[in-house]
C-alpha cells in the first residue's frame, strides 16, 4: 500500500536517492518489523532509519544501544599503573656515586677525569 501511495504521489522512492532495488529491500525490512509488531529496529543503515521514521517505527543504530555492565571489560592497565605509582612512592632516591677515572688507573688519557657510564641498575650498585 505504501508503495502504491508513493507511486500515486509521483515519487516511488519517497525522496530517497538510493537505487530502486535498495529502496524496495529497505521497505521490506521496515514492513516485516511492522507486521511482527516490533517496537524497535536496530540498523546502521540510514535509508532504513529514514523509512522507519517516516512509517512510525523507532530505528536505533548499534552505537545508540547501552553496553550491559557485565560486558564492559575492566581497565587493562589500571593494576599496572597502581603498581607503578606504589613503587615510585616507595622508591628511595639515592644519589648515584660514580667513579671518576684517572689516567693512572690504566685508562687512556682521553678518558681521564670522565665519569663512568652506568647502563643498568646492577652496574650502578657495583659502583656504590
Amino acid at each position: 500500500m505504501r508503495t502504491a501511495r508513493a507511486l500515486a504521489s509521483g515519487d516511488k522512492r519517497e525522496g530517497s536517492q538510493a537505487d530502486w532495488t535498495k529502496v524496495k529491500f529497505d521497505r521490506q525490512i521496515v514492513a516485516i518489523a511492522m507486521v511482527a509488531n516490533a517496537s524497535l529496529i536496530i540498523s546502521d543503515d540510514d535509508h532504513v532509519a529514514a523509512i522507519g521514521e517516516r512509517w512510525g517505527i523507532v530505528v536505533k543504530s548499534i552505537e545508540d544501544l547501552p553496553i550491559p555492565a557485565e560486558l564492559i571489560p575492566p581497565p587493562l592497565f589500571k593494576k599496572l599503573e597502581e603498581e607503578d605509582e606504589a613503587a615510585q612512592e616507595q622508591k628511595i632516591s639515592e644519589p648515584i656515586a660514580l667513579e671518576v677515572r684517572r689516567s693512572g688507573d690504566g685508562h687512556p688519557k682521553s678518558q681521564a677525569g670522565k665519569k663512568a657510564e652506568v647502563s643498568s641498575e646492577e652496574e650502578r650498585k657495583e659502583l656504590i
